[in-house]
């Protein structure tokens, strides 16, 4: 998963080490605070006048000194600044970026110090919390296999000598662009080994 920013800014924090495994919730970059902070300052502000001036002219036209429409009025601005306050409230949440998993930190995309746009990639990270081996079956043996998820897989790590056991997930149902293989996905087993990174080689016995 790529993990962008929904806002715009100065990345000043990058706190993603290349092949570093990382915790849910820890916070791998962020953005300039100050100007979202002034800007939720500023929507405070609105708010407060807003309602101040709404309050005026609910009283002026309960005593028909001005008219509801100008109250209306009022209360369509206090409405505003209330939008106004949420969103600059979001721009600041979204000013940093935490993993939302337990991952492996794949790739730094971004450099820290420069201005970065709107959904522009800044980290890379692998979801760890399941690790799943796929490869090409041919057609052949899958006519030969029959129901996947009654078959006992296995696999192997090349150099090691004690096989770990793997659960049927899903295939792909349509064969693969350069001869008639369908994918096949396998889970590795939670307590059966540590230490697996994406795009290892392993040997898988069916």
């Amino acid at each position: 998963m790529d993990l962008a920013f929904e806002v715009g800014g100065r990345l000043t924090t990058l706190d993603a080490p290349e092949g570093r495994i990382v915790k849910a919730g820890s916070v791998l970059a962020e953005l300039d605070l100050s100007d979202f902070e002034r800007r939720m300052d500023r929507a405070e502000l609105d708010l407060a006048q807003a309602e101040r001036d709404l309050a005026r002219a609910r009283t002026l036209a309960a005593r028909n000194v001005a008219s509801a429409v100008a109250a209306q009025a009022a209360e369509t601005a206090r409405d505003l600044a209330e939008v106004a306050l949420r969103d600059a409230r979001d721009d600041l949440g979204e000013a940093s970026i935490v993993a939302p998993f337990d991952g492996l930190i794949a790739d730094r995309i971004a450099s820290a110090h420069t201005s970065v746009e709107p959904g522009a990639p800044i980290v890379r990270i692998h979801d760890m919390s399941e690790i799943r081996v796929e490869f090409d079956l041919p057609e052949r043996l899958l006519r030969q296999a029959g129901e996947l998820d009654q078959v006992a897989y296995s696999a192997l790590i090349p150099g090691e000598s004690t096989p770990f056991d793997l659960e049927f997930r899903e295939f792909r149902a349509e064969t693969g662009a350069i001869g008639q293989s369908y994918k096949l996905s396998l889970a590795v087993s939670s307590n059966a080994i540590t230490g697996l990174l994406p795009g290892q080689t392993v040997l898988v016995h069916a």
